[in-house]
């Protein structure tokens, strides 16, 4: 039965074998990737939810477009920003700098 398989499409022609998602999920892709392109170079604010479901999407398309990963990640830190207990690279840190940090916040005061 032809059609998308869990969103990706296979085509071959017998020596090359594509990868592809149907024409309206890349047209949604462009879509939310121009979004996050507009709203980083203008400044704009990210709304929470809106920015959550960039990132839903993008993850299903990145099972087939592999080079969205590192875009994933930086939408991925941005979501988790809120957070206590981020490093300066912004990604969650490990439970023996958390203590440490705890300890050190015990002895000198709220940071």
């Amino acid at each position: 039965m032809p059609g998308s398989w869990a969103g990706t499409v296979i085509h071959t022609d017998g020596e090359e074998v594509l990868l592809l998602v149907l024409q309206e999920k890349w047209d949604k892709t462009k879509k939310w990737v121009e979004w996050v392109k507009e709203h980083t170079s203008e400044g704009l604010a990210f709304l929470h939810k809106e920015l959550e479901q960039c990132w839903g999407f993008l993850i299903y398309v990145s099972r087939t477009y592999r080079p969205f990963v590192p875009l994933l990640r930086g939408v991925h830190q941005t979501l988790e920003s809120w957070r206590e207990w981020r490093g300066a690279d912004g990604w969650k840190m490990a439970a023996k700098d958390i203590a440490f940090a705890m300890e050190k916040e015990e002895l000198e005061g709220p940071r």
